[in-house]
């Protein structure tokens, strides 16, 4: 299917912010909390545009269903630029996203591209999937991928990604973000099956090469939701 499951994980572009609002003295967290106080005066809520936001970490699910693979990409290693250049290699030049409420995260991927100079054509391509467009756009992703007898994000929280990202928890946000993309590679497969582009024995090999590879995964994260895929 060459389609990409993958889940973002973005924080505050405090560097940007620092100039933008001249507040030079202040600390990360310090020009963080400006951000999110402008942003709710603004609209109510904290959720910071895509312009205002820099990538923390990328997971990826791709490859056929029978093989797949799980790749994750984190700014504590490599820089943006980097990232970027990994996502283009996989995307190719037929390669699809498939994520959940899609919109955002992309813009952000357009725009970090943009200003860091990466050229990534793939990612203007009006191919991608919203997978949550299906569930009429307002379902989080853990509850449709439980409605739908997968194992959702159990016990993994995704709430703050800033706090937990800049007090150095580095290991729960790429637990958050490769359960995402679990699961939204699980979800695209359903809905592949449903829209008959998928065969059910394609669908049933892919969760038992999946579980496979998880069961032995390093990660406790990835061995639970082994344990809790069915099928």
């Amino acid at each position: 299917m060459n389609l990409i499951a993958f889940a973002l994980c973005c924080v505050p572009n405090v560097a940007a912010a620092r100039r933008l609002y001249d507040v030079e003295g202040l600390d990360d967290d310090g020009v963080a909390k400006i951000m999110y106080h402008r942003r709710k005066q603004q609209n109510g809520r904290n959720d910071l545009r895509p312009d205002q936001q820099r990538i923390a970490l990328l997971s990826l699910v791709h490859g056929e269903p029978e093989h797949p693979q799980l790749v994750t990409l984190s700014t504590a290693s490599d820089d943006e630029a980097t990232i970027l250049r990994h996502l283009g290699e996989a995307l190719g030049g037929t390669g699809r996203l498939a994520g959940w409420r899609l919109g955002a995260e992309l813009a952000v991927l357009r725009l970090r591209a943009t200003h860091l100079g990466v050229a990534l054509p793939r990612l203007w391509h009006d191919e991608h999937v919203d997978l949550a467009a299906n569930w009429g756009g307002e379902t989080p992703l853990g509850e449709a991928a439980r409605l739908m007898g997968l194992p959702g994000l159990g016990d993994t929280e995704c709430a703050d990604i800033w706090e937990a990202w800049h007090g150095g928890d580095h290991d729960a946000v790429q637990a958050c973000a490769e359960l995402r993309a679990l699961n939204t590679w699980q979800l695209s497969h359903k809905v592949a099956v449903a829209q008959g582009r998928l065969t059910p024995i394609h669908a049933r090999n892919g969760i038992q090469a999946l579980r496979k590879k998880l069961a032995v995964s390093a990660s406790e994260h990835l061995r639970t939701f082994a344990e809790r895929l069915e099928g």
